[in-house]
This record gives C-alpha cells, structure tokens and sequence, in this order.
C-alpha cells in the first residue's frame, strides 16, 4: 500500500483493553455478567456429531400461503412449527426441509436459507417458541424482498417495515470469522443488565438502558447484556438476517461470539 499510495497515512484501531471505553465508567467497569461463563454455558458451546443417514428426515408440509402478506405469513408459520414441534418431541434432532401447501416447494435460494436456519438453530438449547419464530420471520423477511435486494441500506428499510427501531449491528467470534445484521434496539435495551446505572459515571446515567449508546461505548456483550434475552433476540431477529444474507460466515449461539456493536 505504501508503495502505491505513499502519502497515505496508517491508521492502527486497537478495541480498548476490556472491551469498553474507560472514560464513560467507573474504574473497573462493569464486570462480566456471571451467566456468561464458559462452564455455565456448555450445552451452547457443543458441537453434535450426527450420522446424516439418520439425521436426515425428508420434508413437512405447512399449509402456509406465500403469497399472503408477510404478516399472515409470519403468524400462520410461527404457528405450525410450533404445532409441529409439540407434536413431534424428536423433531429437532432431524435435518428437515419445509414446503408450503398449496405453493409447494419454494424457490432454491429461501429453501438453502431455512436449512441452513434449522440446522443452526435446532440443536442448540433455545426453546421451540423461539426457533419457530426465527424460521416465521425468515419467511416473513423474505416475504417483502429481503432476499432479493443487493444493498444493506435496502435491506435495512424492508427489515424496518417489521421492526421500526433496527439498526446494523456487527459481530464476530473467537476464531476471527464476522458479519453483520440488523436488530430491535427497543427489545436489544429490554435486554440491558438491570445494574448498568451504577458503573456508569453520573453524568451518562440517562443512556443506562440505551442499547445503542452502550454499544458505543462498549463491544464486550457480556458486560453489558443479560444471556437468556440476549440469545433470544440472537436465534428470532439475527440468525434469520445472517442467513438470507447469504454471507460467508453465520452465527447461531451467541456464546461462541468475541465482541457485539454497532455495525
């Protein structure tokens, strides 16, 4: 680069030592949530092994119109994988693929999408609420033409069409591999450690349950949110996103994740 640009200057970004900004805590900042330890977090952290013959089950119909609107959609696929799952208690140790009646089989790239979906989420200890939301709202996502569009900013306003307050967020894990999605910043600040205020200095304490001023000031997700809701938020809004996004890398368990900010 230098020798190409030599009057370019070099700029290093080194993240602060703790993940957040020292200067908008008090010393010592706030500590690691206990929830977030390794050893209470094991069944997050596994990696099954799975025999591809006997995983593998076939396909489910859901009587799910696609050509509904995206809220119908949403409600209407939510609903039958929930029924599915209760029904069939072993359902989520199998690789599935999902057709919709009367549609039949959907288009190639949504249908990679809610495997790759499935497969991410099923064997990881959400509840079946959750994982049945996070493949309703893949749909629902798709639905308004997410998949299709080429750009973020495009992308960002179909995703505010369901979730008014999202914004980018960017994220990576240990072994180095990022991306980015989008999510609710009103339902990210529901998620925010009750004790925030008193690690903040006084003259920030307005903004101690502002997602998206935290996330500023700190890329250390454990410090700031609490496990359960936050690997909520993770499985129904940002999985889904990740994998109609088609990028390269995607995340599924919010354990295995280095750092969380804005994007």
């Amino acid at each position: 680069m230098k020798e190409i640009f030599p009057e370019a200057d070099v700029l290093k970004l080194k993240e602060p030592a703790g993940g957040y900004e020292t200067s908008f805590f008090i010393k010592g900042g706030p500590p690691v949530l206990r929830e977030w330890n390794a050893r209470r977090l094991d069944n997050w952290l596994l990696l099954p092994h799975e025999d591809f013959r006997k995983t593998s089950m076939g396909s489910i119909t859901l009587n799910v119109d696609l050509r509904s609107s995206h809220e119908e959609i949403h409600q209407a696929v939510a609903y039958g994988i929930r029924q599915c799952l209760r029904l069939n208690p072993d359902l989520r140790k199998r690789s599935v693929q999902w057709v919709f009646k009367p549609h039949g089989r959907i288009r190639k790239e949504l249908a990679y999408s809610l495997e790759w979906l499935w497969n991410g989420l099923r064997s990881l200890p959400y509840e079946n609420a959750v994982v049945a939301e996070a493949i309703a709202f893949c749909i629902a996502l798709d639905r308004l033409g997410f998949t299709a569009a080429q750009h973020w900013e495009e992308r960002l306003s179909i995703v505010r069409r369901f979730i008014p307050q999202a914004h980018e967020v960017g994220f990576g894990s240990w072994e180095g591999s990022g991306t980015k999605a989008y999510v609710d910043f009103d339902r990210l600040s529901q998620a925010i450690r009750p004790d925030t205020k008193k690690y903040l200095l006084p003259k920030y304490h307005e903004h101690a349950f502002n997602a998206y001023f935290l996330l500023q000031v700190c890329t250390n997700h454990r410090r700031i949110f609490k496990f359960d809701k936050f690997a909520n938020i993770f499985a129904e809004q940002i999985a889904p996103i990740q994998v109609l996004s088609r990028r390269s890398a995607c995340h599924f368990s919010p354990a295995r994740l280095s750092g969380f900010g804005l994007g």
